[in-house]
């Protein structure tokens, strides 16, 4: 079974920052949010949607203009400040396809399937240890 592991980066908090994704307080920030993270993870609307816990259907109307009930914007609003924080310490283009690798830290489930099953605080936990350079 392939695996897949973020490639860890020195932290340099003066040089270049990585992009940061909008707030989500307007349903017009919501939908900027939405595509903005959606193209920097450059994930397909239906690895998007898992992500979000949403249809595609949905995620296409949100990405249309139409407003995001709050439970979503919860969800983007996490997996927006995940996004932020693994590229602290991490490559950005490597964040998407990180997602929906098996990976040994999870027993060889993906990230992805862990958001599915409600089990983010797993993830934050490895972001945690990436971030302090201690081995978990």
């Amino acid at each position: 079974m392939a695996t897949a592991t973020l490639t860890k980066r020195p932290l340099q908090r003066s040089a270049g920052k990585p992009q940061r994704i909008a707030k989500t307080n307007t349903p017009a920030s919501a939908t900027a949010a939405i595509k903005q993270l959606r193209l920097l993870l450059k994930t397909p609307r239906p690895i998007f949607a898992r992500l979000m816990g949403c249809s595609e259907r949905a995620l296409a109307n949100w990405e249309a203009g139409r407003p995001i009930q709050d439970i979503y914007k919860s969800r983007l609003n996490e997996l927006r400040k995940l996004y932020d924080e693994l590229a602290e310490v991490t490559e950005p283009e490597g964040i998407g396809p990180w997602f929906t690798a098996p990976n040994e830290e999870f027993g060889g489930m993906k990230p992805i399937e862990l958001i599915e099953r409600g089990e983010m605080f797993r993830i934050w936990r490895m972001v945690f240890f990436l971030k302090s350079g201690t081995p978990a």
